[in-house]
């Protein structure tokens, strides 16, 4: 064992549960799996997290623990990861720091995993804080309740709930974390005073939640948002709107498929029994409505103004919907292409070709690819930024456009979450088989230097690069951050324009 890894024996750190006990490495010290809340098993499944029941030994925290239980990726979906541990028992977070002494008052970075509320965890490789925690900050990542488990709807749940609502439970275990954070996080070297979340994908969507939800408020001071926000129409819990099913009516069908017909019932079921009963019913995983955790819909409480007052930093990626989308299921022609616009969206399709113009069979793909990516990520960043800069908040907008170099790079170009190794130092440890070069480290190591600055300050320039003007929407300044770190203006304004155009008109 090297002089590095020794397990950190005589500091032992005492939380307001208990002792723990992490490890050195590299000069940072590490604690994996502290436990936020109780296990949210047996009656307290489909319940908003409970507190931790304290513990007498020293508790080891020198690995990482399970991951919230999850389906399998598909088959060939460029997101699969091995299978890692998994148990209910999964409320727990991890925390890297360069410095535990309770006086140093480090900026605090959280991290929210993505995976589409289904999939994922805060312990996967590339999420790991060693790196950034070298910049002087805090790092924690943290798991929760995913799928039925973290989101299940019903008119029972509702009425056993002291607010009179249901789901939202991985959301509800965000805010724990959170709390336990203010409560904590000073025995490790952070500030309470100074917390930044940070999350990518479903990740980022949580963010925009909580940034609009009343029982996240002052529980973080900023926040970064990578690839991810609620925007568009939202399910609400016990009635439908939208065209999209109630959340106490997903319950009902989820109950069915099932075939069980009792709350007792259904939390007597196995992890097993619930993820096929999942797949038999075609159970949507998304955040509901519901009059207390989310007071209204996302995109009418950003437009009211109803936003948290912290300064934020947001943005996508270029090549966002390559990791999703099937060539396979697209038409092979430009003409079958048109027609099949003409089929969905009637007299709007001509704007989207005017956006997205499709003249020759080669612009078939990237005509539908570059529409996907924008309509997923691209306008809702944009969206999101103009509301917050509206409400007078501090507001910083990137487009991340580095192609890394993966098997079939041609492809995936900036692929969704490909931003991610390099925001956290962590190219070493990609998802996938990569080969970088000395660019991409420098790249990595620029992107780190405006996350770090901006969860200590609130404003990402630094001493050596202070151009990023901050976003409003007349100016629209945005930061590309990919073969050059450039300050650009008004981010594919044309096709998003058209893009916002035909989406709003087609919601009425």
């Amino acid at each position: 064992m090297k002089s590095s890894d020794i397990p950190a024996q005589d500091l032992c750190i005492t939380s307001d549960d208990g002792r723990i006990k992490g490890i050195k490495k590299n000069g940072i010290y590490s604690f994996k799996g502290i436990p936020y809340a109780a296990p949210p098993i047996g009656e307290r499944r489909w319940q908003p997290p409970q507190p931790v029941s304290p513990w007498t030994e020293v508790k080891d925290c020198t690995h990482y623990k399970t991951m919230a239980p999850q389906p399998i990726y598909p088959k060939g979906s460029f997101f699969k990861q091995p299978n890692y541990p998994q148990s209910e028992d999964c409320l727990h977070l991890n925390i890297w720091s360069p410095d535990t002494s309770a006086n140093r008052k480090m900026a605090v970075m959280v991290w929210i995993h993505g995976g589409y509320f289904n999939y994922g965890g805060g312990a996967l490789p590339h999420y790991d804080g060693e790196q950034l925690a070298k910049k002087e900050v805090v790092v924690v990542t943290i798991n929760y309740r995913l799928g039925v488990l973290g989101f299940l709807g019903h008119p029972a749940l509702s009425e056993a709930s002291p607010a009179g609502v249901s789901g939202n439970y991985g959301l509800l275990d965000q805010i724990a974390a959170l709390q336990w954070i203010q409560a904590n996080i000073a025995l490790f070297g952070g500030d309470p005073d100074n917390i930044t979340l940070f999350g990518e994908s479903a990740g980022a969507w949580s963010i925009s939640l909580l940034v609009v939800s009343p029982l996240a408020k002052g529980l973080f001071h900023r926040a970064i948002a990578q690839s991810g926000g609620a925007t568009g129409p939202a399910p609400f819990l016990k009635e439908e709107k939208n065209s999209k099913k109630s959340g106490e009516a997903a319950g009902l069908a989820f109950a069915k498929a099932a075939g069980v017909s009792s709350l007792t019932a259904l939390r007597a079921l196995s992890v097993d029994e619930l993820l096929k009963a999942t797949k038999l019913a075609g159970f949507y995983t998304e955040p509901y409505v519901d009059g207390w955790f989310l007071p209204d819909e996302p995109r009418f409480l950003m437009e009211n103004g109803a936003l948290h007052q912290i300064p934020i930093l947001l943005g996508s990626n270029r090549d966002e919907a390559t990791a999703f989308a099937d060539p396979r299921s697209l038409p092979t022609t430009a003409e079958d292409f048109r027609q099949s616009l003409y089929e969905k969206y009637g007299d709007l399709a001509p704007k989207l070709l005017e956006g997205y113009p499709v003249e020759e069979d080669s612009d078939v793909l990237i005509a539908y690819l570059n529409r996907l990516g924008d309509q997923l990520f691209t306008l809702s960043m944009r969206h999101w930024a103009r509301r917050s800069a509206q409400a007078q908040i501090p507001t910083y907008l990137y487009y991340f456009t580095r192609v890394p170099n993966i098997p079939k790079k041609a492809y995936y170009g900036s692929y969704h979450g490909a931003e991610i190794p390099y925001a956290f130092g962590n190219l070493d440890k990609i998802p996938v088989e990569g080969i970088f070069d000395s660019y991409d480290y420098d790249l990595s190591r620029h992107i780190m230097a405006y996350w770090t600055e901006f969860a200590k300050t609130g404003n990402p320039n630094t001493p050596s690069s202070s151009n990023w003007e901050a976003y409003q929407r007349e100016t629209a300044f945005y930061m590309e951050l990919g073969d050059e770190v450039a300050l650009k203006q008004h981010l594919l304004a044309h096709r998003l324009d058209i893009l916002e155009e035909v989406t709003r008109r087609r919601q009425g």
